[in-house]
């Protein structure tokens, strides 16, 4: 990630996954439906145990967010 304009980019990048991995989170919201899986989580509502109370789903979502970001970090090192 070598941009001149924001040479800390990489870094700062790291730490927010580090702040975001650290935060407890039984709800997970997003600005886009996809990322939660919220018309699955609909369907369920009311049907027992609330679907939106998932404490793995966000540490997933930031997980994965990390390895694409170490992944596109990597690639651009090369």
């Amino acid at each position: 990630m070598n941009n001149s304009k924001y040479p800390e980019i990489a870094r700062d990048y790291a730490a927010t996954y580090r702040k975001l991995k650290a935060l407890p989170c039984d709800v997970f919201l997003a600005p886009h439906a996809s990322f939660f899986g919220l018309e699955e989580k609909a369907r369920r509502s009311g049907q027992g145990t609330n679907p939106f109370v998932e404490g793995k789903a966000f540490q997933e979502f930031v997980t994965k967010a990390e390895q694409t970001f170490l992944k596109q970090l990597d690639a651009e090192a090369k």
